[in-house]
């Protein structure tokens, strides 16, 4: 829901001057303080990132290929065959071409509220503007 900014009534002469009051000061002013001030006041956004999703539910991981082999036939056609199994929100897993994932995952914006370090890699905890909570490896965001 969109905050209603509340709405000054002012003079256009008035406007006008505090404009170009903040022009002089800004002409005036260091660029290096100006910047000091713009880092240490600037309001940090989250991080945003997109997470995999099919038939509307979360991908929250995804095996290698169960299946992978490519080929180029003696007519100089190639074959694929590459299969991946997917674990999904829920935690029910789901075998799939991996032709069929790539086309038909779509992707869920996320905040990430938290990032865990450790030897495997980073595991994010996130929050969708939904509110449902998840923790997804680095590997498999975008």
């Amino acid at each position: 829901m969109e905050k209603k900014e509340k709405e000054i009534p002012i003079k256009q002469s008035q406007l006008d001057e505090m404009m170009k009051k903040i022009e002089r000061l800004e002409a005036a002013a260091s660029k290096q303080r100006l910047a000091n001030f713009d880092a240490k006041t600037k309001q940090e956004n989250g991080k945003v990132i997109g997470l995999r999703m099919i038939d509307g539910k979360v991908v929250i991981s995804w095996s290698n290929m169960t299946k992978n082999t490519v080929e180029k036939s003696p007519a100089g056609v190639w074959k694929e065959d590459q299969q991946v199994e997917l674990t999904y929100e829920d935690g029910k897993k789901d075998k799939m071409t991996y032709v069929m994932f790539m086309r038909r995952y779509t992707l869920l914006q996320a905040e990430v509220k938290k990032e865990i370090k450790d030897e495997d890699g980073i595991t994010f905890k996130v929050e969708t503007a939904e509110g449902k909570k998840y923790d997804v490896r680095d590997t498999f965001i975008n």
